[in-house]
């Protein structure tokens, strides 16, 4: 395979560009999952045991949500993994 210097340094560079993209990306969506952790608890854990006219109850959904909505991300979710092994059970093979 034919390689020369000036290629190799551009594929290195590349590489570190797309290593660096790939950790921000990575950082970003692990900061996603730990804020939306850290809510769900403080909404299932810690506010049935403050008073109902405490100021953290504005910032949450009733609670009857807390069931639901992690329940249709659960479904989106399934829904789509079944999806997609569908679609690569049923590709042609070239």
């Amino acid at each position: 395979f034919f390689s020369c210097s000036c290629c190799d340094r551009l594929a290195e560079k590349l590489f570190k560009m797309a290593r660096s993209t790939d950790q921000a990306v990575g950082l970003l969506m692990m900061l996603a999952a730990v804020v939306i952790f850290v809510y769900y608890n403080v909404w299932v854990v810690l506010l049935p045991f403050l008073p109902a006219n405490h100021m953290l109850h504005q910032f949450f959904l009733q609670r009857e949500w807390a069931i639901i909505l992690p329940s249709a991300a659960g479904v989106l979710v399934l829904a789509a993994a079944g999806g997609f092994v569908r679609h690569m059970s049923t590709k042609k093979k070239a």
